[in-house]
């Protein structure tokens, strides 16, 4: 069993992952792309890298949601961290294939951040079910 505070953090740390992946590409990833003057498809590209940060953004928007409405009624939050987390692990795929096609280390750390955000996101859910209250601490 964990705290919620704990748990929150788990929450938190998969957020600042994702975030760190957003400012990436936004900072590092899609002006290199842009100058690629090589590279016939980089308009393509670009615009590719801003769909994967609009789905990071949706990413965040699901954990943060799953961390303020958790504890009031219904049970979409526990849906909305399985999704987080699947749409992680499926972006750290898409952006394995473009660290892969364009061999750049900082591609490889935003897969690895993506993939442990997933990890952190299907935690978050399995512990959900085994916080301790404020009586039992």
């Amino acid at each position: 069993m964990i705290t919620k505070k704990t748990w929150n953090r788990i929450l938190i740390a998969g957020m600042l992952l994702i975030g760190f992946v957003i400012i990436i590409l936004a900072l590092y990833v899609i002006p290199i792309v842009k100058a690629d003057v090589a590279n016939p498809m980089r308009q393509t590209a670009v615009k590719a890298f801003w769909f994967v940060i609009a789905l990071q953004l949706i990413v965040v928007a699901e954990l943060v949601y799953s961390r303020i409405y958790t504890f009031t009624e219904g049970h979409f939050e526990n849906g909305f961290m399985v999704a987080a987390g699947f749409i992680a692990l499926l972006l750290g795929l898409m952006l394995s294939d473009a660290a892969f096609a364009g061999g750049s280390i900082i591609l490889f750390v935003c897969v690895g951040c993506d993939l442990v955000t997933a990890i952190l996101s299907f935690l978050a859910r399995y512990f959900r079910g085994h916080l301790k209250t404020g009586a039992e601490v």
